[in-house]
């Protein structure tokens, strides 16, 4: 993202861009980049949207360890398994854990992947509105 310093404050960009042409945004509020380009602050390719759908329009974050958003490797302590998590529309954090003893590495990896998309496609028949962007 583009930063700029004012009278002492760091603003993002887009941030500026958009309250030079329409109403400051509101608590609660984000601009997203409709096409997922971070360093295009055209107006017109800005849109104001609450915390969650602008999670659900996010990349793959940097930490990352799998490839895949919303799936991690985890060791209980005695067993490690991949887990597939997600987010329920009222909020509640969800979670199915896929045991690699019992599966084997890449067939644990491959169910936790493929549950987590069915959810989210579920969520998405909901109205949640994950994009094709998110995770990419």
């Amino acid at each position: 993202y583009w930063v700029v310093r004012v009278a002492g404050g760091i603003y993002k960009g887009h941030r500026i861009v958009w309250e030079q042409h329409n109403e400051p945004l509101k608590l609660g509020e984000f601009n997203d980049h409709k096409f997922g380009d971070s360093t295009n602050n055209k107006v017109e390719d800005l849109s104001v949207v609450d915390r969650q759908r602008n999670q659900r329009n996010r990349g793959i974050g940097k930490n990352n360890k799998t490839g895949t958003v919303g799936v991690i490797l985890r060791n209980d302590g005695t067993n490690y398994h991949f887990r597939a998590k997600w987010h329920s529309l009222d909020g509640k954090r969800h979670e199915k854990s896929f045991n690699i003893r019992k599966l084997g590495y890449d067939e644990a990896f491959r169910l936790a992947c493929e549950y987590r998309a069915k959810m989210i496609a579920e969520l998405n028949e909901q109205g949640a509105g994950y994009t094709e962007r998110h995770g990419t």
